[in-house]
């Protein structure tokens, strides 16, 4: 959400700038779609307002590849023209939807290795969407089976990602977000 941010988007600091959003320029896959539902009854990113004081309601950022709206606080809202929206607080509350999902045991066998967590999410370059990221908890499969743990570091650009043929969900039990099966760099060792 940083990368659709008011102040990124005033400041021309990242990849959009504020012509692209209700424009009919496609960004991403024509399938992927981002919205957060802060509404959402007993999850941990439900809210009704904002710390501004902003109604919550549900909101749309990307819609069929599309920028529709950037995310707002009130002063930035302000400085673009535009009403102030829903922020995302929890990821219960956020909703990527449009490329075909896997179930887990699909997505390990037609991957290498699953990255349970990463660090340094914020370093992501803002304007070209590269990333380099500390994956301390990796699983390594083949064959469709686990075949031990890894640490490394998984790079790429996340914008390309998102607009890969070969993007796909990963549905996990229990698990409201889903996972992403993609193609990027990895450099890992057993640890």
């Amino acid at each position: 959400f940083h990368n659709l941010g008011g102040s990124v988007v005033d400041h021309g600091e990242g990849a959009f700038c504020a012509a692209q959003f209700g424009s009919d320029e496609t960004v991403f896959r024509d399938d992927v779609a981002l919205r957060v539902d802060p509404l959402v009854p007993l999850r941990s990113g439900s809210y009704r307002f904002t710390p501004e004081g902003v109604a919550a309601e549900p909101c749309t950022f990307v819609d069929r590849g599309r920028l529709i709206r950037p995310v707002l606080d009130r002063k930035y809202a302000r400085r673009l023209g535009l009403r102030p929206t829903a922020v995302p607080y929890g990821y219960d509350t956020v909703h990527l939807e449009g490329p075909p999902s896997l179930t887990e045991r699909e997505a390990v066998a037609a991957s290498t290795c699953t990255v349970l967590s990463v660090l340094g999410v914020h370093t992501q370059d803002r304007a070209s969407g590269d990333f380099s990221l500390s994956a301390p908890q990796i699983v390594a499969h083949r064959d469709g089976r686990r075949t031990g743990r890894l640490r490394g570091t998984i790079a790429g650009n996340l914008f390309a990602l998102l607009r890969a043929d070969d993007l796909r969900c990963v549905r996990f039990a229990g698990e409201h977000t889903p996972g992403l099966l993609v193609r990027c760099r990895l450099d890992a060792e057993r640890p």
